[in-house]
């Protein structure tokens, strides 16, 4: 089964996109494939990943637009903003989501605003009504069951609090396992030091 990266973004943020791809390309597996879901702009690398270009408009309706294209049933959703700094293969965690019957897995650090049940291991699973259900963390998703959670008005702030206490209603399966494999490196809009410090020991090797 084919479980192909969706990377989402917009095309304000382009100034970040070779710099994700540059440590994509260095640290997750290169079989691996890549939906680049962009507004109306094509990255530099669009040679080695699938342009899928949404159109403008709010995050919501761009994701939206974009997972409507895709044709694979299940996914794993990151944004331009986790730049790799560690090894990691996607694939690694497909059967763990399938055993489980999964609606998401985050594959990422615990937070403490988190409320989980350990399973095995690195596994956890969120409890019912624990805080950010919906979360834009790594993730492996059921695409049905993400744009369930998603509003074309939503932008992701919204997307991630609004749409939490309606998934705290249901039965849902979203699990975690700890693995802290990127780190997140812009703050609103702006290139954070660690994202700085990660650019220069890349060009100093």
């Amino acid at each position: 089964m084919i479980v192909p990266v969706v990377l989402h973004t917009c095309d304000k943020y382009s100034k970040y996109w070779n710099h994700w791809f540059m440590f994509f390309k260095k640290y997750v597996d290169r079989d691996t494939k890549v939906y680049f879901l962009s507004e109306e702009i094509e990255p530099d690398f669009a040679s080695e990943v699938i342009v899928v270009k949404t159109g403008r408009g709010e995050w919501g309706a761009r994701l939206i637009t974009g997972l409507n294209k895709i044709p694979e049933k299940y996914i794993f959703y990151m944004q331009e903003d986790f730049w790799p700094k560690i090894k990691c293969n996607p694939k690694d965690y497909i059967d763990t989501f399938f055993k489980y019957n999964m609606d998401a897995l985050r594959i990422c650090p615990d937070y403490p605003t988190y409320s989980l049940t350990h399973i095995n291991n690195d596994l956890f699973k969120f409890n019912k009504t624990s805080d950010y259900l919906m979360n834009h963390a790594f993730s492996l998703w059921s695409k049905e069951y993400f744009l369930k959670y998603v509003d074309p008005n939503d932008n992701p702030w919204q997307n991630e609090l609004v749409r939490t206490p309606i998934i705290a209603k249901t039965a849902h399966n979203i699990y975690l396992i700890k693995y802290e494999w990127y780190n997140p490196v812009v703050s609103k809009g702006v290139l954070t030091k660690k994202g700085i410090d990660m650019i220069n020991h890349f060009t100093e090797e």
